[in-house]
């Protein structure tokens, strides 16, 4: 835990660092957001200004990991609002021209799909709700293994685990 009664008196270089030894998990976060690759350094550095121009909060922060995350992730989605246009200019025809011939499925094909989701969705529903959860955040919440981690209160590799676990559980019941 980062407290402001350390012994450093700004808190927000204490955060700064810790984001400097988290960057790739950060770099992460942003690329998960939606940001291109090529751009997610500048992200993190976005999100390590604002972490040192906010002003820093009374109190301490519970956990630091998940407090810059979330200033990553924002950061990221400020980055995507102001750069959207940028990057509908950036799509070249060849990448039109790709977009463009992607076969879509025939209604036979879209029919066949529904009926594999509607299995799988009656083989989550006879899973625990535990599993339930941690598969809908994952597939369908489009949750990180680190929020899911948060939301359960347990470590990153615990919910890796019991993730793991949950799919062979769904796996099984599907065949």
């Amino acid at each position: 835990m980062l407290s402001n009664e350390e012994t450093n008196p700004d808190p927000r270089f204490d955060l700064v660092r810790y984001l400097f030894d988290q960057y790739e998990e950060c770099r992460a976060t942003a690329i998960a957001t939606g940001v291109p690759a090529d751009d997610a350094d500048d992200v993190v550095m976005i999100a390590a200004r604002n972490l040192i121009e906010r002003k820093p909060s009374s109190g301490e922060i519970r956990n630091p990991a998940a407090y810059i995350q979330s200033v990553v992730h924002n950061a990221a989605i400020d980055w995507l609002r102001h750069n959207s246009q940028r990057l509908k200019r950036s799509i070249t025809g060849a990448d039109l021209e790709a977009l463009l011939a992607c076969k879509l499925p025939t209604p036979e094909e879209e029919a066949l799909l529904e009926e594999k989701r509607s299995v799988v969705r009656e083989c989550i529903d006879q899973l625990s709700e535990k599993c339930r959860n941690m598969l809908t955040w994952e597939y369908f919440e489009y949750l990180t293994m680190h929020e899911i981690a948060e939301l359960l209160h347990l470590s990153d590799g615990t919910v890796r685990n019991k993730q793991h676990d949950c799919k062979m559980k769904l796996k099984e019941l599907i065949s």
